[in-house]
């Protein structure tokens, strides 16, 4: 099995006007040299739009990085979301970039919006995957925040309840 079949990832784009949350999805057959890339976008119940997809099928031939490095950064959050500018309507949005910061170079690559009833299935797939994840206990998380946050900055101590 491909290390890029079935990875999912949330992305918090939170440089945009308004901040928004994508969900990526990943599918590469063994037997398959393409690489299908969906992004997810809910608009949370503020206009008629409801749900968009954007999408991107890409060559692997045609990509430096291996397999394994590109499912790491995915699994890693090492994504970005890029619409071309800060202040923007996802709900009008025909186009937008996702950069994958691998290096030596970031992979740009550009999704183009699709039609979402092509992509239930996978979306529903997705889904159940990510409620099935085990949730880490309070305590856990807390104290996994205030190491992220110390390492930051070792002056700093934060406790949070």
């Amino acid at each position: 099995m491909s290390p890029l079949e079935s990875l999912s990832q949330r992305i918090h784009a939170t440089l945009l006007s308004p901040p928004a949350k994508f969900l990526l999805t990943s599918k590469r057959a063994v037997d398959d040299q393409w690489w299908r890339l969906r992004l997810f976008w809910n608009d949370g119940g503020d206009s008629k739009t409801g749900v968009r997809v954007w999408t991107a099928d890409i060559n692997l031939e045609e990509v430096s990085a291996t397999e394994e490095v590109l499912a790491a950064a995915i699994e890693t959050g090492m994504l970005h979301v890029d619409c071309g500018r800060r202040s923007v309507n996802l709900s009008t949005l025909d186009e937008l970039s996702l950069h994958i910061l691998i290096q030596p170079k970031p992979i740009i690559t550009y999704l183009t919006l699709g039609n979402v009833e092509d992509y239930v299935g996978q979306l529903i797939e997705v889904n159940y995957k990510l409620l099935s994840r085990p949730v880490a206990p309070k305590e856990d998380s807390c104290k996994r925040f205030w190491i992220s946050v110390a390492s930051m900055n070792p002056t700093c101590a934060i406790s949070i309840e």
